[in-house]
C-alpha cells in the first residue's frame, strides 16, 4: 500500500489537472471541498465539509453557489482525465450505458412527480446519466460521463430561465451521447428498455454506432408476418428451440414499426422472468447477453454516488450550485477509480478469482464474460 504521502501527491496531482478556476483562492477551496468528500462520504454537503475538514463554511458556500466557474468547463476536464486514465491503462474502446435513476428533489420543489416510466411516485426527479466502462486486467472499470436532470414540461415552464426548455429523457440521452462521442471511441451502446425507441436508435445508427438494448414483454413485433406481443406468443416461443445456448432461450429476427427488422434474444433470469434483449444482426447472441449483463454496472454506480458519496446530499437551491456539488463528487468517483487502478487492485482481484476457480490461463473471451457476469 502506498504511503499517506503518496496519496496525497497523487490526489493533488490529479485535482491540478482539474483547475479550471479563475484563482487561487477558488481552487484551493475546491481542493478542500474534494477533500472533504473523501473524509465525510455519506453526507457530503457543504456544512459537514467545513466541519471535517476545518475550513470555513462561506468560502465553500461560494464556491459553489456564487463564483463564476461553469460545471461544464469542469466536467470537460473531468472527461478529458478519464479519456487519459483509459489511454494508458487499456485499450482506447469503451462501453457507453445511458441510464436514468430517480434523485432527491431540490428543496425549491414541494409537490410530487413521477420517477419513472413504472409510475412510481416519490418526493425526488429524474436524472438521465451517462457511464464509460472499461476493462482493466479483466475486471470492469466505470467513470460517470454526464448527468442531466430531467423536469415534466409544467416545472420547466415554471422555472423558467433558471431550468431552461423542456426536454424529453430520449432529448437528454441523445446529448450524453454527443457529450461522449467528443472524447471516446465508442465500441458498443447500451441502454434499457425505455430507450429502446425508433428516435433514438436511428440517431445512434445515424453517427455509426453499435447498440444494444431491451425490450418490453408487452411490446409488440411482427414475426414470419404476423403481429404479436413477445411476451405469451405461442409463435415467438416456438421459434428455433433447437438454437438453445448456455444464456439464451431463443433467437430470432423480427420486424419493428419504424427500426426495420432487429434480432432479438431470450433470457431466462430465473424466476419466471424473461429478458429481451434487441440488437441488429451484426452482433453476436453472446455479445449481446453479456452487454446486457454488463448494464448493471451503472446500477453499481448510482449506488455508490448516491449513497457512498452524497451526490444528492446537497444544501443549495440554484441548478447550477447543485450541478456543480455533483461534478465535483463525480470528480471524486473518478478519483477513486484511478487510485484503484494505479494500485492494481483490480488485477489482483482477477487473480485471486481466477485461482479460487481452479483456473490458470483463460481465453480473451471467457475473462470478458466472467469479468461482467
Amino acid at each position: 500500500m502506498p504511503s499517506l504521502f503518496n496519496l496525497i501527491h497523487l490526489l493533488l496531482s490529479f485535482a491540478s489537472k482539474l483547475n479550471i478556476f479563475s484563482s487561487n483562492p477558488s481552487f484551493r477551496s475546491f481542493i478542500f471541498y474534494f477533500i472533504g468528500i473523501l473524509l465525510k462520504p455519506r453526507i457530503s454537503h457543504i456544512l459537514s465539509i467545513s466541519k471535517v475538514i476545518l475550513y470555513p463554511y462561506q468560502r465553500l458556500q461560494y464556491l459553489i453557489s456564487d463564483s463564476s466557474w461553469q460545471h461544464q468547463s469542469l466536467s470537460s476536464s473531468k472527461i478529458s482525465l478519464v479519456k487519459d486514465i483509459i489511454k494508458s491503462k487499456t485499450s482506447p474502446k469503451v462501453i457507453l450505458i445511458i441510464d436514468d435513476t430517480s434523485w432527491r428533489r431540490w428543496n425549491k420543489f414541494s409537490s410530487k412527480q413521477y420517477c419513472s416510466n413504472i409510475g412510481k411516485v416519490e418526493r425526488c426527479q429524474v436524472v438521465v446519466r451517462a457511464d464509460v466502462v472499461v476493462f482493466v486486467d479483466g475486471v470492469p472499470v466505470r467513470f460517470p460521463i454526464s448527468l442531466k436532470p430531467r423536469f415534466t414540461k409544467d416545472k420547466a415552464n415554471e422555472l423558467g430561465d433558471d431550468i431552461g426548455e423542456f426536454k424529453s429523457k430520449i432529448e437528454l440521452a441523445k446529448e450524453c451521447v454527443e457529450e461522449a462521442m467528443k472524447f471516446f471511441d465508442i465500441d458498443y451502446l447500451v441502454f434499457d428498455s425505455w430507450y429502446a425507441t425508433k428516435d433514438f436508435i436511428r440517431f445512434i445508427e445515424d453517427r455509426g454506432l453499435k447498440w444494444v438494448g431491451q425490450f418490453k414483454s408487452n411490446r409488440i413485433v411482427k414475426i414470419e408476418g404476423r403481429r404479436a406481443p413477445l411476451s405469451g406468443s405461442e409463435t415467438v416461443w416456438g421459434l428455433n428451440k433447437n438454437q438453445k445456448s448456455s444464456s439464451s432461450l431463443c433467437c430470432f429476427q423480427a420486424q419493428i414499426e419504424g427500426i426495420e427488422e432487429v434480432k432479438i434474444v431470450l433470457v431466462d433470469e430465473g424466476g419466471g422472468r424473461i429478458s429481451y434483449i434487441v440488437s441488429r444482426e451484426c452482433v453476436e447472441d453472446e455479445k449481446m447477453v453479456k452487454l446486457k449483463k454488463l448494464r448493471w454496472q451503472t446500477e453499481k454506480l448510482n449506488y455508490e454516488l448516491k449513497n457512498m458519496l452524497g451526490m444528492d446530499e446537497y444544501r443549495v437551491r440554484k441548478k447550477e450550485g447543485i450541478m456543480r456539488h455533483c461534478e465535483i463528487v463525480m470528480c471524486v468517483y473518478t478519483f477513486l477509480q484511478y487510485i484503484r487502478i494505479e494500485l492494481g487492485l483490480g488485477a489482483r482481484r482477477r487473480i485471486r478469482y481466477l485461482k479460487f476457480q481452479g483456473e490458470d490461463e483463460v481465453s480473451k473471451d471467457t475473462r470478458y464474460y466472467t469479468s461482467i457476469t
